[in-house]
């Protein structure tokens, strides 16, 4: 007993206690088994037995009675979990199954609608469409219409002008034909012939006149058919504006409409997705086949994640305060060091104008250095010609040459004189 409660172990792991029972069980031994200990008066007790008393002993001591206890155990779960089912299934058939068809015909009926809506906003935009060319058509109409008017009054009083004209040429030769017949009052035959001339043309002012009238009402007449066709211009394209404000009215409210449809298609997606994965616990989703709880477990996952990612922050956070605070030591070391860099500087820059000052003070003369460097050419030019002399001579005498090692430590070179030479004779024809 560990803290006021039973530990067991078997082989040194922690075990449950019917783990403990089930595995003395199976070897024969049970603190629950009767016959586990013989008391007395028990062997009377088994010659008195019935059969099937004598049975569930045998069943006891043989060690079967284990199995059909677990067997019994199994059937009361299985029972349980049967009851569980159906349980289930009652309150799916009741309540979730009838909640599922109510959602699946609100679906069906927002589709419709939504269709209806379409079907409408479409018949809408060609009613639309077409008042529009409609009106377009009454517009181009007017247009030509008022052309051709124009034209016909241009050519109106084109006429009239011309009538207007002719008039006063006819009322001036009347005035001169009325002199005339005053001045030939005397002759009869003439007068005659003038007085026909004088009623010929007063009808033909009649008929001139005549056609000016009816040439100016017409003009009346196509003034007013004009004004007439200016004003259903003018209604016809307010008519068109506020058509054309209605359709621009209607197209967005059939992008906000449509947009919300879209967003309660997603939404009743996404319900019947967590009604299926609360009602099966499996989604319907590729990818996501473990259900609901699979993502409830995803979720606690991703929050440890989180947490831990939160944890190594405030740890990276730590170290970075750290090396903040090695920087800025060392940043102020290294401000130390340029302090004491300055100051070296300064006092060199001052060792510098000094040595200057010194300088300028010395008795220093340019033509006497280039005079010193000259000699100095001079005698380095005379050194390489006497090396030059003695390599040529030491290339001569190379066979003279005689170079040995020191046969001991601080040997004398002093006492070596030279190469020894063996004269021979040699003939003269040689």
């Amino acid at each position: 007993m560990v803290g006021g409660k039973n530990k067991y172990m078997i082989n040194g792991h922690t075990a449950q206690e019917h783990a403990v029972a089930n595995m003395l069980q199976s070897v024969q031994l049970s603190i629950n088994n009767p016959h586990f200990l013989i008391m007395q008066g028990k062997i009377t007790q088994v010659l008195n037995m019935q059969p099937p008393e004598i049975l569930a002993m045998i069943e006891e001591a043989a060690g079967t009675r284990m199995f059909e206890e677990r067997k019994d155990k199994a059937q009361k779960t299985m029972a349980k979990k049967d009851k569980k089912i159906e349980e289930i299934s009652s309150i799916l058939a009741e309540e979730i199954t009838p909640k599922l068809d109510k959602l699946r015909q609100e679906k069906q009926a927002y589709l419709e609608y939504q269709k209806v809506e379409i079907e409408l906003d479409r018949l809408r935009r060609l009613v639309v469409a077409y008042d529009y060319t409609k009106c377009e058509e009454s517009i181009s109409n007017g247009s030509q219409s008022l052309l051709e008017s124009r034209s016909r009054l241009d050519h109106l009083s084109a006429q009239i002008e011309t009538l207007k004209t002719e008039l006063v040429d006819i009322t001036k030769s009347r005035a001169r034909t009325e002199e005339a017949r005053k001045s030939e009052m005397s002759k009869n035959g003439e007068l005659k012939a003038l007085q026909a001339q004088v009623d010929e043309l007063s009808k033909e002012l009649v008929r001139i006149k005549t056609q000016s009238d009816l040439k100016v009402a017409s003009i009346n007449e196509e003034q007013a058919a004009k004004s007439k066709l200016l004003e259903s211009k003018c209604k016809y394209e307010d008519e068109l504006a506020q058509r054309s404000g209605g359709f621009e009215q209607q197209a967005a409210k059939y992008t906000e409409e449509k947009l919300q449809y879209d967003d309660k298609v997603k939404d009743v997606g996404r319900l019947e997705e967590l009604l299926q994965s609360l009602t099966t616990g499996v989604a319907s989703d590729e990818g996501r086949e473990g259900g609901f709880m699979q993502q409830l477990q995803e979720a606690k996952r991703e929050t440890s994640d989180a947490a831990t990612a939160i944890e190594q922050a405030k740890l990276r956070i730590g170290l970075l305060d750290g090396e903040e605070s090695q920087i800025k030591s060392n940043l102020e070391k290294a401000r130390k060091d340029t302090d004491s860099l300055l100051n070296d500087k300064t006092k060199f820059e001052e060792d510098i104008l000094n040595a200057e000052v010194r300088l300028k003070n010395h008795a220093y003369s340019p033509d006497a250095k280039r005079d010193l460097d000259q000699k100095r050419s001079e005698i380095i030019d005379q050194l390489e010609t006497v090396d030059e002399h003695r390599r040529r001579l030491e290339a001569q005498m190379g066979n003279f040459e005689f170079q040995y090692q020191d046969p001991v430590r601080n040997f004398n070179r002093g006492k070596v004189k030279g190469l020894v030479a063996h004269l021979i004779n040699i003939d003269d024809n040689n």
